[in-house]
């Protein structure tokens, strides 16, 4: 049996900025200026289209992280989504089939890890470390 992989899809890249951005300015200008002319029909709808595309990726992923500086969101495909905030985690336990993340003294959760590559997992508990830790890495 092969080890599933986990997709990790860095939020911070420019370009899941400038591509909706453009897509912002193509909707504005076949929206405004091209409004009933046949370029404008396409542009507009070009526009909304680029607005929304770095949103819709992980919706076709079945295991991915999404990180920013701030948070982590992830969903596996053995367990529900979770979203965090880096300054909710205060540690990390990690076991061979689970995750267990505390985010305070008497709350925590536990992720099914089984069957996903070992170079995935490390990345994953990488990015998962308490935020002292994560923002030295990041900056």
């Amino acid at each position: 049996m092969s080890a599933k992989k986990i997709t990790f899809i860095n939020q911070n890249e420019p370009w899941r900025l400038a591509v909706p951005a453009v897509g912002f300015v193509l909707f504005l200008v076949g929206m405004l200026a091209l409004k009933e002319t046949a370029l404008g029909m396409v542009i507009q709808p070009l526009g909304m289209l680029l607005m929304f595309v770095p949103h819709f990726i992980p919706f076709k992923l079945k295991n991915y992280v999404r990180f920013t500086r701030r948070m982590i969101s992830f969903k596996l495909e053995k367990g529900g989504s979770y979203h965090y905030r880096f300054s909710q985690i205060k540690y990390v336990e990690a076991y061979e089939d689970r995750l267990v993340i505390y985010t305070s003294r008497k709350k925590s959760e536990k992720v099914r890890i089984k069957g996903y590559a070992k170079a995935d997992l490390n990345r994953l508990l990488d990015l998962l470390q308490p935020e002292t830790e994560h923002t030295a890495e990041t900056v």
